[in-house]
């Protein structure tokens, strides 16, 4: 059986981290998901500061 999955999630950083570095985070994210979970199909990597 095949799974195919659809990602929306939030990652939430200091928000004292440049804005850079906070969507390197999320690329980092983004990429170890796809390794992890070769069927997903599409993800979607939202960065938020956290209070």
């Amino acid at each position: 059986m095949v799974q195919i999955f659809f990602l929306d999630l939030h990652v939430l950083v200091d928000p004292s981290m440049s804005v850079k570095s906070a969507h390197d985070l999320a690329d980092e994210v983004l990429e170890r998901i796809k390794r992890e979970l070769p069927d997903t199909k599409d993800v979607v990597v939202h960065v938020e500061p956290h209070t």
